[in-house]
């Protein structure tokens, strides 16, 4: 289970993939926060063919909603924020993503989000990919 932390920390050690956050609040600007989003934000195709580590150039990298916010559309409301964010960036046609597999984890979510397994494995967690330009949110 990653934390915030982990996922600052991660973005520091892995600057090479562009990463961008945001926190994920309730309501407006000013509401509670209630979960954090991190993606690789356009990873260039040099980068992506010299390190097979990096998936992209478009990465949902983490997605994280409080326990106590859970099941309640933020983290639905927080994919249709990046499909958003990304559909307006030129080229920007898949959201890639990865998680473990089996019982208790997000996979079935992403699945019924629209995401599809690819059948590759990065880590021991399946990879998914969101066609952008044929998902409607």
């Amino acid at each position: 289970m990653s934390s915030v932390a982990a996922s600052f920390q991660d973005a520091i050690d892995d600057a090479r993939a562009n990463p961008r956050m945001w926190a994920v609040r309730a309501g407006d600007e000013a509401g509670e926060v209630v979960g954090f989003v991190m993606i690789s934000d356009g990873i260039s195709h040099a980068q992506l063919a010299d390190d097979p580590t990096l998936i992209g150039p478009d990465y949902l990298w983490r997605l994280l909603i409080d326990r106590r916010h859970e099941r309640r559309g933020f983290g639905r409301a927080t994919l249709d924020a990046v499909v958003g964010y990304l559909r307006d960036r030129p080229g920007a046609d898949v959201l890639w993503t990865s998680c473990g597999q089996g019982p208790g984890t997000p996979q079935p979510f992403y699945e019924a989000y629209g995401f599809r397994p690819t059948g590759q494995l990065l880590d021991e967690e399946a990879i998914l990919r969101l066609d952008l330009t044929t998902h409607d949110r």
